[in-house]
């Protein structure tokens, strides 16, 4: 039963955050930066979460030393980097190449969670891990990366926000057994915003909060709730029942998924590449879920 639960939580996830881009892209549109967006998310998250645990969960703000040393690199690093490197890199590559860049991240959390968790694989998670992983490839046209077009700038960017999403996941699982989903989530959202306070000080010219537009704070509002909160809640609830390594292989969904919705919203075209790439990282899930009840629980 765990195991169902650990897949439908990273789905749900995955479908959450596929949606990012839209709200993303279009405030891009609109004349919104980067750096105002990724403010506005981190504010208006932190500021949720905040209210919420006050207001019925207040017993998850308190945290001790040890707690805190657990949590700190998850937020400062882990979140921090996934949201910065994620959010420039839509400035420089469409929401569809960026999101697949980003899920190359399996292949990052399976090198981690043998090297520093000690995890041992089944030859179904390695089966499911080779065909997400091409999939990941083909359906960024990594393989042809010279004949893309592909900015430089934004494909660096999309690798270092995959990185940082391993560093997120990996160090989420070691917290979630012995830490509250909720308290996770909630100062993994805290270290990210006094991250991007602390860069903000330090780089005053990144962002002009004065002269930030109404529209920007509903487009940021919007990545805050539907795009961070949810479905990091929804992953950490995940990863406390499979772990990071299936859950890092199932969460993959998100390409075809974002794919989908950045073609009917943003009128972004994806090639057969791609959807032969999506079609493999569907095929690994399948794998992974014949596992079934009888899979272990890292939690």
């Amino acid at each position: 039963m765990h195991y169902q639960k650990g897949i439908i939580y990273t789905l749900l996830s995955a479908a959450t955050f596929a949606m990012t881009p839209l709200f993303v892209v279009k405030a891009y549109q609109k004349g919104a930066t980067a750096w105002e967006i990724i403010f506005i998310q981190s504010i208006v998250a932190s500021s949720v979460l905040f209210i919420g645990l006050l207001l019925f969960s207040p017993q998850n703000l308190k945290i001790n030393k040890s707690e805190l040393k657990v949590l700190a690199p998850i937020g400062l690093i882990g979140s921090l980097g996934t949201v910065i490197c994620y959010n420039l890199s839509l400035q420089y590559i469409p929401g569809g190449i960026a999101t697949l860049l980003l899920y190359t991240y399996p292949v990052f959390v399976t090198i981690g969670a043998v090297s520093i968790l000690g995890q041992k694989f089944t030859s179904k998670q390695i089966l499911a891990l080779i065909f997400g992983s091409l999939g990941v490839i083909l359906a960024s046209k990594v393989m042809k990366l010279n004949g893309t077009g592909i900015n430089n700038i934004g494909f660096l960017l999309g690798i270092l926000a995959a990185i940082s999403y391993t560093i997120l996941n990996l160090l989420s699982e070691k917290a979630l057994k012995t830490i509250s989903v909720w308290k996770v989530t909630a100062y993994t959202q805290f270290g990210s915003t006094l991250g991007i306070l602390g860069i903000i000080y330090f780089f005053p010219k990144l962002i002009n909060i004065n002269t930030i537009k109404p529209v920007f704070w509903l487009y940021g509002g919007g990545v805050s709730i539907f795009c961070s909160i949810i479905p990091i809640f929804l992953l950490m609830q995940g990863i406390s029942y499979i772990g990071s390594s299936r859950a890092s292989i199932i969460s993959t969904v998100e390409i075809p998924l974002t794919l989908v919705l950045v073609f009917i919203f943003l009128g972004e075209r994806f090639t057969g590449l791609q959807i032969f790439g999506s079609f493999l990282i569907f095929f690994s899930v399948l794998i992974l879920r014949t596992e079934g009840e009888n899979a272990n629980s890292f939690a």
